[in-house]
């Protein structure tokens, strides 16, 4: 025998397709962790890193690029959060407005 007939091949192959289609359908783990490498910044360098062995077409490339998208979404988010609150606790801490007083009856007349 010569080697391995296709059978087999397809038995070594398999696990690593479906390990691989995995990942791809999953993407990177850190995009969800919440570490520093989440942040738009860390994604940015890894995309620098990456540029320098792939082009932009690239699926790896193309992962972060999404991902980069949906940090800096989020970003803006916490940013509009974090001001409304602010919004919010100035508004509650202001003293409240007292109603303007009526127009005041005539030295002469009397209220009925």
């Amino acid at each position: 025998m010569t080697g391995p007939g296709p059978l087999k091949k397809w038995c070594l192959i398999l696990p690593a397709l479906v390990g691989a289609a995995f990942f791809c359908a999953a993407g990177p783990a850190w995009a969800l962790s919440g570490d520093e490498n989440s942040s738009p910044q860390g994604i940015e360098k890894r995309i620098q890193e990456l540029r320098v062995i792939y082009k932009d077409d690239h699926p790896e490339i193309q992962r972060y690029l999404r991902a980069l998208e949906k940090a800096r979404e989020g970003e803006a988010r916490r940013q509009t959060e974090k001001m409304m609150k602010q919004r919010q606790e100035q508004q509650e801490g202001a003293p409240a407005p007292t109603p303007a007083p009526g127009p005041s009856p005539s030295p002469g007349e009397e209220e009925q």
